[in-house]
């Protein structure tokens, strides 16, 4: 775990820097790769419930850093899942 989370702090750069009619910056490319990383280890379930872990610890540990990239994780994850449980939204 502590592996795919080096990953994703490798890079700050986002997706997309947003444009005038979206401001909101996108995710990290690499939240995306953790999220199908775990994914792939552990299903969606599996993957949300390891991310709540990490979360937890990060916060108890007041690592603000971490906790931020993790949260990005999870949106991720639940955004899948939203996607996967709606057959009318956009894959992710």
């Amino acid at each position: 775990m502590v592996h795919l989370f080096k990953r994703l702090l490798r890079t700050g750069a986002s997706r997309d820097a947003g444009t005038e009619a979206n401001t909101q910056p996108r995710m990290n490319e690499q939240s995306y790769q953790v999220a199908d990383n775990l994914i792939e280890q552990h299903g969606i379930d599996g993957a949300l419930d390891a991310v709540r872990t990490e979360i937890a610890t990060a916060h108890a540990n007041g690592d603000n850093y971490r906790l931020s990239g993790w949260r990005e994780v999870r949106r991720v994850l639940q955004d899948k899942r939203e996607a996967a449980d709606n057959p009318d939204t956009v894959a992710i």
